[in-house]
């Protein structure tokens, strides 16, 4: 059986910024195929310009406390559910409203 990057992780060989010789090269691997299957994803649903508005998104990104395979899964959670888009859609125009009529948002 072989090691994957979060046995690695999890045996402290590797850590988010320094991978062993292994691990580097499977993460190599992956990179390419799950960037090729997000690029897939996000042209076949949106347009060139919400694409940049995604990506100026992810530049801003504050990745909070936790590592970034829970950061990962929250997003693929929120992205996933209809309630959870829905109520990000409501924050957000209240955020609009708010900046419009020069109010503070209390988020």
């Amino acid at each position: 059986m072989s090691r994957t990057l979060y046995d690695c992780f999890k045996a402290k060989v590797c850590t988010d910024q320094i991978l062993c010789e292994a691990c580097h090269e499977l993460e190599m691997e992956m990179l390419q195929e799950y960037s090729d299957s997000l690029i897939e994803q996000i042209q076949g649903k949106f347009l060139a310009e919400d694409i940049h508005d995604l990506a100026i998104g992810f530049h801003s990104l504050e990745v909070i406390r936790y590592d970034s395979r829970v950061i990962a899964s929250i997003y693929s959670w929120a992205l996933s559910d209809p309630n959870i888009q829905k109520e990000l859609a409501e924050r957000y125009f209240q955020h609009l409203k708010e900046k419009l009529h020069g109010e503070k948002s209390t988020d």
